[in-house]
């Protein structure tokens, strides 16, 4: 007896836990509607009974992760990867790193620390094996394998005028699924790595494979094709190219052109459901979309969905690298309006304008531009939810500084949360229009079409350049430069320019630009030194471009250049309570606080990638 209620007690604590699924919950008590002996006397039923549960729980827990892909959410979407020098030819992604391949240039290793050469060779596509030390790809109809430990590199087959080889991936350790190509077709083989010997599979190119079911994915006539390997079963999916498949083999991605305009899609690998998760724009000219996107691929650990994009309007072949964050859970309206205001920060008007019901033509300009933000308050009404948030913009390089709040107004869309309205309620603009002397504006915005417009409108001159000690301004031609405000200490964070005096010869060594920081207390009046920037890395002529807080008022970032040099361009990290420099980032431009994480954007070689660094730790993620 005591037995039986130990398994009662286990079999409810199991039940408990366990995750329903309630159609199918229907379904089965369908089908058990008939007479049956009871077996519940039956001790040994018990055991297997409870054994039974405890395997449906563990199953259903790690079942339960799973959803469709008409149920991802699109979590984030933005571009943070510009490739400004060459043409990416080929992507890839293992265990947190990317690998770029950048024509007549090599393939890289995209680190924390900027690209890292592997080979000189140009690969069109690239395929990792299991453990992940052996890189796979083709170059010019030829496929060759490079071991990542030892960099060493070899031909595993060679092409010709009339045969060229393309697309290879593994099937495991031993073979290798390839797009042959010949003048008249394009079949996929299977070749075996010992023997060389190739094994014709079907007509198609780009092969993806579904290890644990057995299916190869590829393109066939523009349809994304289905291929059971068993029993030699195929089904079209859907219109497309370039299919990719989840590293868990839950999802398949692919590139799908619906009127004149391309965009992302995936799909289940049991093909319930599929959703589109880029928003490409029609163009005016009304023949093609904004953006060609090409070669989408996953992470190997997250549902995280890489491609490239290039924008139809521009010449160069200037190709961006698009990450798109997906997740079970949809976006809260307050998240909704992070991302909206990130997106504009980075300047990524369309993602910025996807989240929006009906979006103006311009979002961002280059002056005033968006450097910061703060969500306020957050609240659900009747069919719609209202978000206020703080917005901040400056000027490069010019004593400008504002802070405003907005009330966004967002519905329920298919795909989440977007904004139906935004509206500008007040703003505070720190400026100095003649450089010198620095002046709080205050202004009430009326939306009311009968009032005149900024009806409430207050000044407040706080200082002027001349008010400031000259103990440590070595040059007397100065102007105010870059400022923030940190406003739970109402302390107004600025720059001092000094400039060159071009009457004087270039060889007096005393006559170089810098930059003085300094702090003003609002409530005391004083004026505060905080640091003299002369040179950087031996390089004199330094400028300030901007300076930005965070958002606890622990932490200023400063971005600094070298006049006359483009290339010269350094992020300075405060700690502000010990007044102190924490850290140079070189080759970076700040983007904008996310919590703790300060978002920079690292240049190389014509490169750049956005990176999260942490001031606590003094590392940076990406």
């Amino acid at each position: 007896m005591m037995e039986k209620e130990k398994i009662e007690e286990l079999l409810r604590e199991a039940r408990s836990r366990i995750y329903v699924d309630e159609k199918l919950k229907v379904r089965l008590r369908k089908s058990l509607l008939k007479k049956r002996k009871p077996i519940w006397k039956i001790p040994a039923i018990y055991a297997a009974i409870a054994a039974a549960f405890l395997f449906t729980f563990i199953f259903n827990n790690y079942q339960g992760k799973y959803v469709e892909a008409e149920e991802l959410m699109i979590a984030n979407a933005i571009s943070f990867f510009d490739i400004g020098s060459g043409e990416v030819t080929a992507s890839s992604h293992h265990k947190g790193n990317l690998y770029l391949s950048i024509r007549n240039q090599g393939i890289f290793l995209y680190t924390k620390n900027g690209l890292t050469k592997l080979t000189d060779s140009t690969a069109d596509s690239m395929s990792f094996n299991s453990k992940g030390d052996k890189l796979l790809f083709s170059e010019d109809g030829e496929i060759a394998q490079l071991l990542l430990k030892t960099g060493v590199q070899k031909r595993i087959l060679k092409g010709s005028s009339a045969v060229r080889y393309h697309q290879p991936i593994w099937k495991n350790s031993d073979e290798i699924y390839v797009t042959k190509e010949t003048q008249h077709q394009k079949q996929i083989i299977l070749l075996s790595l010992k023997t060389k010997k190739e094994k014709v599979i079907t007509d198609g190119s780009a092969p993806a494979m579904l290890t644990h079911e057995s299916q190869l994915v590829f393109e066939r006539n523009g349809n994304i094709i289905m291929k059971d390997m068993k029993d030699g079963q195929e089904k079209i999916l859907d219109k497309g190219r370039d299919p990719s498949i989840s590293k868990d083999g839950r999802y398949i991605s692919y590139i799908k052109e619906e009127n004149r305009i391309e965009d992302v899609w995936i799909i289940d690998a049991d093909l319930k459901t599929k959703k589109k998760v880029t928003a490409n724009f029609l163009l005016e000219n009304k023949k093609q979309g904004l953006y060609h996107y090409s070669s989408p691929f996953w992470d190997s650990e997250k549902n995280q969905l890489y491609l490239l994009k290039k924008r139809n309007l521009e010449e160069t072949e200037t190709v961006q690298l698009m990450k798109i964050e997906l997740g079970k859970e949809q976006l809260t309206a307050k998240a909704t309006v992070e991302r909206f205001l990130q997106a504009l920060i980075v300047r990524d008007d369309d993602y910025a304008k996807s989240l929006m019901k009906n979006p103006p033509e311009f979002l961002t300009y280059s002056n005033p531009h968006f450097i910061g933000y703060q969500v306020l308050h957050s609240e659900e009404k009747e069919n719609h939810v209202v978000v206020q948030a703080e917005v901040y913009r400056a000027d490069t390089a010019r004593p400008y500084y504002s802070v405003s709040q907005y009330e966004f107004k967002l519905i329920k869309g298919e795909n989440g949360y977007i904004i139906r309205r935004a509206t500008e309620l007040n703003i505070k603009e720190m400026t100095a229009l003649d450089l010198e002397n620095l002046e709080l504006i205050s202004m009430e915005l009326n939306h009311n079409e009968m009032a005149p417009p900024n009806s409430e409108k207050t000044k407040e001159s706080l200082f002027s350049v001349h008010d400031i000690p000259k103990t440590y301004i070595k040059n007397k031609n100065i102007r105010l430069g870059s400022l923030t405000w940190n406003q739970k200490k109402d302390q107004v964070i600025f720059s001092v320019q000094e400039m060159r005096d071009e009457t004087n010869p270039s060889t007096d060594k005393t006559n170089f630009s810098a930059v003085t920081l300094w702090t003003y207390d609002r409530n005391n009046k004083n004026v505060t030194f905080l640091d003299r920037i002369d040179s950087l890395n031996n390089q004199k002529n330094t400028v300030i471009d901007g300076m930005t807080i965070s958002p606890d008022g622990k932490y200023l970032a400063v971005d600094i250049s070298i006049e006359s040099q483009l290339d010269e361009h350094y992020v300075l990290i405060y700690d502000l309570a010990k007044k102190k420099l924490v850290t140079q980032l070189d080759e970076t431009y700040s983007l904008f606080w996310q919590g703790e994480h300060f978002v920079i954007q690292k240049k190389n070689n014509y490169q750049s990638m956005l990176y999260y660094y942490n001031p606590k730790t003094n590392e940076n993620t990406f």
